[in-house]
């Protein structure tokens, strides 16, 4: 593997790629990256660290976007086994985990405040493919900013139509739904990683009796700036592969 030419293109997209002096995980042999600070409470320290692992893994910048700072990286080594403590209760406990042996792809960079790494659901060679990847099927484009839809982090906010306004309004005066307040989004639609809290929340069904979230008010997370919403939005998340640990062997990304 050239580590040379992959920290040559992070530093071509305004990113920071650094070499590990040792991996993260019980096996040397598997390509690991993570994010980390220079400085505990410092955003702007954030840097990429590499473990490139056994020689014949690959990784590949398949394109850049010097704008948005972001990049898609493609990832490709054998099946491999290791080993993650995960916590459970108040003990720790080790989890045999194995590397996927097919490519995976990879949108990895600057998102507001901070740096990311996501694993896109499909091939991309581009940073407008990753972000058309990523998306929802339910956001739609809208040149309307009544009607666009919000992003923070993995979830989109969106407007939903009257109709909908009006019947989550009767099930909520009706005692069919309840109105929960400072609730992190990631409890009701699972997702590892810092919580989104918003300040309003009802889970609702609806005419055609799929279940649906809304949120109302403030919206606040750790790393990204808050939003704020008048009216209920309906929430749905990113379509990005989730991962139950760091994506190659370090700590929790978010």
């Amino acid at each position: 593997m050239n580590t040379e030419n992959l920290i040559d293109r992070f530093a071509d997209a305004g990113l920071s790629l650094s070499l590990a002096g040792a991996p993260f995980n019980s096996n040397a042999d598997i390509f690991q990256m993570d994010i980390r600070r220079r400085q505990p409470r410092d955003a702007h320290s954030e840097y990429f660290l590499l473990w490139p692992g056994h020689t014949d893994n690959l990784a590949v910048v398949q394109g850049l976007d010097e704008d948005e700072r972001q990049l898609v990286m493609m990832v490709r080594e054998p099946e491999r086994e290791f080993w993650v403590p995960v916590r459970q209760g108040k003990k720790t406990v080790m989890v045999r985990r194995t590397t996927p042996g097919n490519k995976r792809h990879f949108l990895a960079g600057r998102d507001e405040r901070q740096l990311f790494m996501c694993r896109l659901p499909r091939a991309c060679t581009t940073v407008r493919q990753a972000h058309d990847a990523l998306r929802a099927p339910e956001v739609k484009d809208s040149r309307s900013a009544v009607e666009r839809s919000v992003r923070q982090g993995e979830w989109f906010f969106l407007v939903p139509g009257d109709a909908e306004i009006a019947h989550l309004e009767n099930s909520i005066a009706g005692h069919r739904s309840w109105v929960r307040r400072k609730v992190s989004i990631g409890s009701i639609i699972p997702r590892a990683g810092k919580p989104h809290v918003a300040d309003e929340l009802v889970v609702h069904i609806g005419e055609a009796g799929d279940s649906r979230v809304y949120v109302r008010g403030a919206v606040r997370h750790a790393d990204h700036k808050s939003l704020w919403f008048d009216h209920w939005r309906q929430v749905v998340r990113n379509r990005e592969v989730t991962e139950n640990r760091s994506l190659f062997g370090g700590t929790r990304i978010d």
